[in-house]
């Protein structure tokens, strides 16, 4: 099926939506959306969905990534959705190396049908996806992603309130989650383990027999009243119960994973993959002040940056998605200046005899790269 046919098949009903890829951890599943011509697309982009969301949570950004040029690509983590939940190969640091295999399914053209091997490749993590972003800007090589992106994530739980303003059942949910690997005694384990089982099974059933009531609990993206809001909240509704199809140990255990120790420092982030944080001030769900938090885990403003929108709730990633995407596909100012600071170095060294042409050529190189990254 073209491209250009699948435009008049509903989202969820189309075989781009519906992919299945093996990685190390096994068979994922994933989607994609936006420009899904292979040869009109610019950029790839790959979605760390939150919670609980499938390879589906892409679609209401579908149209918005395709006057963008953007190809969005959403994997789905173990127990959502397409992927089978696993007993192993299931932390936060297992998942980087899912990601690298599937950049490198992408760059080796075993993709090509539907995805151009050849251009950028970027991330974009939201909600409870930004944990698993922030391990791919530490674990990933450099030169694997162009921009790393986070949206309202969720950042280390025992940092300063990271639940504060959150709704009381789900600041429960983190609570409970905390404390299921590491209190002493093994019944209260499994009692914490069970009541946060229970509650988000109430949470899946509820969403699955009253979904106008589902509907109108989600959040807005500050878009109460336009057909936009209506049509990805609805949408929103169909990704959540995809999400759980498997049942809700997927769920749990990502809840467990990331109220827990990530596994890595995240001050430890490569440089050259800065993670650049989107907050909005609204949002209840994940609180802004973890992307304070976030900030102040890595450490560096070297590695990372912090813009905060105001007046948008935790589904801003939707309204503003074409600036998130313009952040994406551009060059920052300070990226540009630092790539033509090694050009002029480079330049001036060659004049003086002290560099090779070799090196000299690698520079203007690297200076056409960063132009042919811009356009």
């Amino acid at each position: 099926m073209s491209p250009r046919s699948l435009e008049a098949v509903p989202f969820t009903d189309r075989s781009t939506s519906n992919q299945i890829v093996t990685l190390p951890g096994g068979e994922t599943g994933y989607s994609l959306a936006g420009q899904l011509d292979p040869e009109e697309a610019k950029h790839i982009t790959i979605i760390n969905h939150g919670l609980p969301n499938s390879r589906w949570c892409i679609g209401p950004a579908h149209n918005m990534a395709k006057e963008e040029g953007v190809m969005m690509l959403c994997p789905e983590r173990p127990g959502f959705g397409n992927t089978p939940y696993r007993t192993t190969m299931n932390t936060i640091l297992d998942y980087p190396k899912d990601i690298e295999a599937l950049i490198h399914e992408i760059r080796s053209g075993n993709l090509r049908e539907h995805i151009n091997p050849d251009i950028p490749i970027s991330m974009i993590g939201v909600s409870g996806g930004a944990p698993a972003t922030v391990a791919c800007a530490h674990e990933l090589p450099e030169d694997a992603l162009n921009k790393i992106v986070v949206v309202n994530g969720m950042g280390p739980y025992g940092m300063e309130d990271s639940t504060r303003g959150m709704p009381w059942y789900q600041k429960l949910l983190f609570w409970n989650a905390n404390h299921d690997k590491f209190l002493p005694l093994r019944p209260l384990n499994f009692a914490f383990r069970w009541a946060n089982l229970a509650g988000l099974k109430v949470v899946q059933k509820l969403t699955q027999w009253f979904p106008q009531w589902a509907v109108k609990k989600m959040p807005h993206g500050n878009a109460y009243d336009t057909d936009v809001a209506v049509a990805y909240r609805q949408m929103l509704h169909k990704d959540a119960l995809e999400a759980t199809k498997q049942g809700i140990r997927g769920l749990a255990r990502e809840i467990v994973k990331i109220s827990n120790d990530w596994g890595f420092d995240p001050a430890n982030i490569k440089t050259g993959n800065r993670v650049h944080i989107f907050s909005a001030t609204e949002d209840t769900s994940v609180p802004p002040a973890n992307a304070t938090n976030i900030l102040r885990a890595i450490g560096d403003p070297k590695k990372a940056t912090h813009q905060q929108e105001a007046g948008y709730d935790h589904l801003m990633v939707f309204s503003i998605m074409p600036l998130i995407l313009d952040d994406i596909c551009g060059l920052g100012l300070e990226d540009l200046i630092e790539e033509e600071k090694d050009l002029i170095t480079t330049l001036r060294d060659f004049n003086g005899g002290l560099a090779s042409e070799e090196d000299f050529q690698r520079a203007v190189e690297a200076a056409r790269a960063v132009e042919r990254r811009r356009n």
